[in-house]
Order: C-alpha cells, then structure tokens, then sequence
C-alpha cells in the first residue's frame, strides 16, 4: 500500500501532547486493532480517541503489488482505500510513551507494542 501526502500539515507535537493526556482506559481500547488492516477512521473515533488524532492518520492509501495489495471486506482487490492504517496508530501512541519494539511483522510488532503499553499502564 501507497500512502498519499496529506495536504495540510500535521503538528505532531500537539497530536502527541494529546495522546499522552488521553485516558488510558480509552488508548488501550483504540490500541486493539491488528497490524495490516485499514480501519474505518470511526473504529478510533468511536473508542474515545480525539477527531484531531485520528484525522492525523486518516489518509487514502493505493493499492499495491503482493503484500501491498488492499482488498475490502469482501475480498475484493481495490484500487485504493481512505481509513486508518492501524500500525501506525500503534506505533505513534507507543511512541509517546517511550516504546519501542524490535519485531518486523507488522502483526507481532503491533502485538508486542501493545503488551509493553497495556503493561506500562497498569
């Protein structure tokens, strides 16, 4: 998958501000997602996550070849696809309170992100 650019500018350092203000309970139900689906932006929003976070990783992103292909919910291969990648979710919240993982797949990287802050926040 290709991720266009955005056209506005995102402040990052306001985004992240307001992921480490946010209520854990509400980062660990916006966390639960998996490392190679594209999510309605609504999945976070409906979580508790803030409109201004969500909208900094909604993005329409374009298929590609292989692993990189996208496909709907019906299976389908699709051109391109606007929504949330959630690893980048993840891994931006991960960011904001210092962890890091070392695993690749995008499946146990997000898993292994998600342990490290669901244990952190206890």
């Amino acid at each position: 998958m290709v991720a266009k650019k955005k056209s506005t500018k995102v402040d990052y350092a306001k985004i992240r501000e307001t992921v480490q203000k946010t209520d854990k309970e509400v980062l660990k139900k916006a966390i639960m997602v998996d490392g190679h689906t594209i999510y309605d932006a609504k999945k976070f929003t409906d979580a508790g996550l803030d409109a201004e976070v969500v909208a900094a990783f909604t993005e329409e992103m374009s298929s590609g070849q292989g692993k990189e292909a996208i496909y709907d919910n019906d299976g389908n291969l699709v051109k391109s696809i606007k929504g949330v990648h959630g690893l980048r979710v993840v891994e931006f919240v991960a960011s904001c309170f210092d962890v890091t993982s070392w695993k690749m797949g995008r499946g146990s990287r997000v898993e292994h992100l998600r342990e490290q802050l669901v244990e952190k926040w206890a």
